[in-house]
């Protein structure tokens, strides 16, 4: 019986892929805690179907990359398929068998199991990378610095990955690289901002070096020492950190009727300012004007405008935080301003001066009342269409606030208007203006 030359073709094809067809799993033993694991799967066939992989040992896989090769299988092209997947364990695992379709044969892949570690300091005689901290027991607020110094011989590349550490904020302050009689260092400085209470460990930091051996490049992995941080509760109703001084002033301790205190308060020094809590002033039977706090490189600066009908007296303010050097809560306080209200600024004279402004007092009068009953440009409202004009020309309700407080006391139903400015915002603020402005006009 002849033998068909296509049907011997196929046979060979069959035998070929039989024997050519395979599957592969490349994976680490160990796993890093904290650190993403990745392992590849990788086929060979002509016709090549993967699972599909969302989950192993409860935790989601995420597939990171796919790369198809092109390859000769016999005297055939076929392919090979190689799939790259990701995830971050957190206690051991395995790594399932996986069924994979090739040429229409399912292919089984072993199991492996796979044990999660922390990482320990790596020691090379030609790389070493140590860890410390400036301060390993603070209180909640208080900084420390994480100090990495890596030392090298030679190498292609490198990369310091940055610390992760779900206590602390982490925030890099430099990275300086010199050259030392062994070969190079490089120092790497990092502020830690505790967030919460407890003691925690700084897991081994990383390095990764890119390396040439025997002709080929290689990653290698290099770690350093992990790190304990203990972490105590600030004392209660404490929440600034650092050393700071309170300084409180007025630009007078006498203030016309209409006219608004003038009062700073000042903090300056080294801390975590910005957790600090807003500035407040309160005074019985006054009203005040708080501006927004500004920040002038270590000291913030709040200022209040106070007005008042009668004499009142601003209180001691204090500022209480914990004191990093001397480990305890130091409050600093102002002392209490009296301020004098009177409707007209005076200064203390002798008699000679009150005699002598008396009687140039009583002149002026004289010359003024002249000029009034013959000089046709007089204008007795000349003043108040100036005051005008400066309302006009204010920008916010703050600056008319002050500008328009100098009429209080002329007329009630005014008085009533620029009292209800102090909670004025927006459209209200100028529809509010107008109504003033046009009442001013009438007086």
């Amino acid at each position: 019986m002849p033998i068909n030359p296509i049907s011997v073709l196929w046979m060979v094809l069959i035998s070929v892929q039989a024997l050519y067809a395979s599957v592969q799993v490349q994976a680490k033993k160990v796993a890093i805690l904290g650190e993403p694991y990745e392992f590849s799967v990788s086929a060979r066939g002509f016709d090549v179907q993967f699972p599909k992989i969302e989950k192993i040992g409860g935790y989601w896989v995420r597939e990171v990359k796919s790369e198809d090769e092109l390859v000769i299988i016999g005297v055939t092209r076929g392919k090979q398929v190689t799939k790259h997947y990701r995830f971050t364990p957190q206690k051991d695992f395995t790594i399932p068998s996986f069924d994979i379709m090739i040429d229409g044969k399912h292919e089984i892949t072993p199991a492996q199991h796979i044990q999660v570690k922390q990482a320990t300091q790596s020691h090379f005689k030609d790389f070493t990378l140590q860890a410390s901290l400036s301060h390993d027991n603070l209180y909640l607020g208080e900084t420390t610095t994480l100090k990495l110094q890596f030392w090298y011989k030679d190498l292609e590349d490198y990369e310091v990955i940055p610390p992760r550490n779900d206590a602390c904020f982490v925030q890099e302050i430099s990275d300086k690289e010199r050259k030392v009689a062994t070969g190079y260092e490089d120092t790497v400085l990092y502020t830690l901002t505790p967030k919460k209470v407890g003691t925690f460990t700084i897991p081994a930091q990383k390095v990764q070096a890119k390396i040439k051996s025997n002709g080929k490049r290689h990653t290698l992995d290099i770690y350093s020492n992990p790190l304990n941080l203990t972490i105590h509760e600030l004392p209660k109703d404490i929440s600034l950190v650092g050393n700071y001084t309170l300084k409180v002033w007025t630009d007078a301790t006498t203030s016309m009727r209409a006219d608004p205190t003038i009062l700073h308060v000042a903090i300056t020094g080294e801390g975590n300012l910005e957790n600090m809590d807003a500035i407040k002033v309160s005074i019985p039977q006054t009203t005040i004007f708080a501006s927004d706090t500004q920040k002038t490189g270590n000291t913030y600066e709040k200022v209040f405008r106070i007005l008042a009908d009668e004499d009142f007296t601003i209180p001691a303010l204090s500022l209480s935080f914990w004191d990093t050097k001397q480990k305890r809560v130091v409050t600093r306080h102002s002392e209490a301003i009296p301020i004098m209200i009177v409707d007209k600024l005076t200064k203390g004279l002798s008699m000679e001066e009150k005699i002598f402004y008396f009687l140039s007092g009583a002149m002026m009068m004289f010359f003024i009342r002249t000029l009034y009953t013959k000089a046709a440009f007089f204008r007795p409202k000349k003043k108040e269409n100036l005051w005008i004009e400066k309302l006009k020309k204010t920008k916010n309700n703050t600056e008319f606030f002050s500008v328009a407080a100098r009429m209080l006391g002329k007329d009630k139903a005014l008085d009533r208007l620029i009292y209800r400015l102090e909670k004025c915002r927006g459209k209200e603020f100028k529809v509010l203006k107008k109504e003033i402005l046009t009442r001013a006009k009438n007086l």
